[in-house]
């Protein structure tokens, strides 16, 4: 019987270079552009959060808010809908850009004079020149459309890496420059206008395209009639997102806002980072695939069981470790964050669990089905968050991100097996490896911090012996139990044309 490899769904033997051995060369070069680019923002992140303070934080954090909101109609899921379709791509592009430049335009004007209200609404005036300084990021970015679509389109990563990773080393080295400097909340602002800019200059100077009026009225509505899912899912996902951060910065104020944001940011940071590069590439992968179910349902099970190794040990590794990471590493005056991120850490793995869940959805045509789920995610949260926000403060907002992201977790896992008529037990089964060794780890972790710390070690120490056995442990446990996926996955990977 001839065995499953990786990616062995995407075999097609009449192509050259076949979609399997791009699959993997796409991953390869994504995750080795997300290694860099998440690299360089996580070590911003760090630097930021020792050089600047909660308030800081508030501010951007609060300011983002009603950038997001609003900025979410200056992109009605176009980027999604021309990845998608079939057919007439250049006229699709131009309508596309076309679109979305006249909607930024729209959304930033519309930014501009709602600004000193939303300062005023939360009693900081610095909000108001953030959100017009911010503008300027909103108006830029549809330039690089057309770019951006062509090489999701057509599977060229590497370019479209190059984009990514001139825009986050762009980031840190503005933000981390201007905070050593002493510019507070305005070295991230600048950061992100400027890393923005590159990355659009990059994009065309890879791909050179002219302007020209190519709108089509028909290809437009079908762009719409498609993005309107992506854009109701942008609405949600983005109120899902920033609904705590407000009614926090409001009942119990900008400082416990701002550690908050800390520990949103490292307790989905898995989600936030890692899970990119899978997202990025099986969107337009399985929309290749999206006609042939046995091939879906085979690369969904496959891609799910290697991506779980990485997503289990990533979220509860940091969920162990949280305690001395914010001491050592972001600097004691983040304590508080503590908990809020241990709790955001296992809400992140659920977030992160559904991904592939999100992609599938998406590629089959049906991105009203991530719609309903994030709006029933919103509907929970909503619903609880205010009286958790009232008696524990962060603690209680964290634990209201989490219950909505199990219950839309085991939601996800419900209809993938309807739409594309999977066995309940088979995903299971792909998760259960992981699961198991990643549970073995947290276990050594906890119970070695004991006795290290009854050795009188220092915390830097403790830091270090704990994020090793971690390792290790999970690196045992998974040749252990996992030694024949392993061996699988490293040959597919090393193999140079099928």
């Amino acid at each position: 019987m001839k065995k499953n490899n990786f990616f062995s769904f995407l075999k097609n033997n009449n192509d050259d270079l076949t979609l399997t051995q791009r699959t993997l060369q796409n991953i390869g070069i994504s995750g080795g552009a997300t290694v860099i680019s998440k690299g360089l923002r996580t070590i911003s992140a760090i630097a930021l959060a020792r050089l600047l303070n909660p308030i800081d934080f508030s501010i951007v954090g609060i300011s983002q808010v009603l950038l997001g909101f609003i900025n979410q109609f200056s992109d009605v899921g176009y980027y999604a809908a021309v990845i998608q379709r079939k057919d007439k791509i250049e006229t699709a592009q131009y309508t596309g850009f076309y679109l979305r430049l006249f909607q930024a335009l729209g959304v930033a004007l519309l930014l501009f004079l709602l600004a000193p209200f939303w300062a005023k609404f939360y009693e900081t005036q610095a909000i108001t020149n953030v959100i017009r300084i911010s503008l300027i990021s909103i108006i830029v970015a549809p330039f690089s459309f057309i770019p951006t679509t062509h090489f999701l389109k057509n599977l060229q990563f590497k370019k479209s890496a190059i984009v990514g990773i001139s825009q986050n080393a762009a980031y840190v080295i503005i933000a981390v420059a201007l905070a050593l400097f002493g510019f507070g909340y305005w070295s991230i602002v600048w950061g992100t206008v400027v890393g923005s800019a590159i990355s659009v200059v990059v994009a065309c100077l890879i791909l050179p395209w002219k302007f020209k009026f190519n709108f089509n009225p028909q290809v437009a509505k079908e762009l719409f009639n498609f993005g309107r899912f992506i854009l109701l899912c942008g609405l949600i996902g983005f109120a899902i997102s920033n609904i705590d951060n407000m009614l926090i910065g409001k009942v119990a104020g900008m400082t416990l806002l701002g550690y908050y944001v800390i520990a949103y940011k490292w307790g989905l940071w898995v989600k936030n980072n890692l899970a990119s590069v899978i997202g990025s590439v099986m969107f337009p992968t399985f929309s290749k695939i999206q006609d042939d179910i046995e091939r879906l349902k085979k690369g969904y099970l496959q891609s799910l069981k290697y991506f779980s190794m990485v997503a289990f040990p990533v979220s509860l590794g940091l969920l162990a470790i949280a305690p001395e990471f914010i001491k050592v590493v972001l600097s004691p005056k983040w304590i508080p964050a503590t908990i809020p991120m241990q709790i955001l850490c296992i809400a992140g793995l659920c977030q992160t669990l559904g991904i592939l869940d999100r992609k599938i959805f998406e590629a089959k045509g049906q991105p009203k089905i991530n719609t309903k789920l994030d709006a029933l995610f919103l509907v929970i949260l909503i619903a609880i968050l205010y009286p958790l926000v009232k008696y524990w403060e962060i603690i209680g907002a964290s634990i209201a991100v989490l219950i909505p992201s199990f219950i839309i977790k085991i939601s996800q896992y419900l209809s993938i097996t309807r739409l594309i008529s999977l066995k309940k037990r088979s995903i299971l089964t792909s998760l259960y490896k992981s699961l198991f060794c990643s549970i073995v780890m947290l276990i050594a972790i906890f119970g070695a911090r004991k006795y290290l710390y009854d050795m009188h070690l220092k915390e830097g120490v403790v830091f270090v012996i704990l994020f090793f056995i971690g390792v290790i442990i999970y690196f045992l446990m998974t040749v252990f139990i996992s030694k024949k996926d392993l061996f699988e996955l490293w040959k597919r990977l090393k193999e140079k044309k099928q």
